[in-house]
């Protein structure tokens, strides 16, 4: 598989995720025409977020009336990362740095694994898939709290649509009983990815993300993955990846 060819799986599998926001009673998802707009319905809780925008094949002035549009919402938005340098540098108002090699601290990173890039490991821990409300709750309230800055982006009720409608596989790992670290997968047509990976301040710094996202992972290829991508929020999260077999892409080629 392509360089190329696995920057589009990891551009598929970040506007998956956004989209499974709206799979929720109290989500909507307007589509633009251009773009995708998932946002919580009125008096509602939840993520707002513009995602699949597709304005490549238009004039110039037409994208930019688009993307001012966008910025308008006052939203977070996913821009494609085959994004043609035009469109970038409408977006950001800067070139695109290609041939990147080296991140920054800060840097977001993108990763993907192919089933022989697998390295297991880990000892024994207690992990558990989540299969019912109550458990969904628990690692809702984690991800809330740590990826959400206690926000209620992730409803512990309503996506739990997510596990009966087998959109999303969730895991929790206990640590000496009370949960720990959480991770996830979304799998689409044998390409899955690796998302919403976070551990309470008590337990970091123990190899317990580490943990999580290789049983995650292990699973996932068990039900036939050929493909895993992950998005990295920083180094340190990048360095996590690595240690289970991701290997960092570069998008800007």
């Amino acid at each position: 598989m392509t360089e190329r060819e696995i920057i589009r799986h990891i551009d598929h599998g970040a506007n998956l995720y956004i989209s499974l926001f709206g799979a929720a009673e109290h989500m909507d998802i307007l589509d633009a025409g251009a773009y995708r707009f998932v946002h919580p319905k009125a008096g509602e809780q939840g993520i707002s977020f513009v995602y699949d925008i597709r304005i490549e094949d238009l004039p110039a002035p037409e994208q930019q009336r688009i993307i001012d549009e966008i910025k308008a919402l006052g939203v977070p938005c996913w821009v494609s990362l085959t994004a043609s340098d035009g469109v970038f540098r409408r977006f950001f108002s800067t070139d695109r740095p290609h041939g990147q090699k080296s991140f920054d601290d800060d840097d977001e990173q993108y990763l993907a694994m192919q089933p022989e890039d697998f390295i297991d490991g880990d000892g024994a821990y207690d992990i558990r898939r989540v299969q019912t409300p109550e458990e969904f709750a628990i690692w809702a309230a984690i991800a809330n709290e740590m990826l959400a800055g206690g926000r209620l982006d992730i409803h512990p009720a309503q996506h739990y649509v997510w596990i009966t409608h087998r959109l999303m596989a969730c895991y929790v790992l206990y640590q000496n009983g009370a949960p720990a670290s959480i991770a996830a997968t979304i799998s689409d047509h044998g390409i899955s990815s690796l998302e919403l990976v976070s551990t309470l301040p008590t337990f970091q710094r123990q190899g317990l993300a580490r943990a999580v996202c290789r049983q995650a992972v292990r699973e996932a290829l068990s039900d036939g993955a050929h493909l895993i991508t992950v998005r990295a929020n920083g180094a340190a999260s990048s360095r996590v990846y690595q240690a289970i077999g991701f290997k960092v892409c570069n998008v800007a080629i």
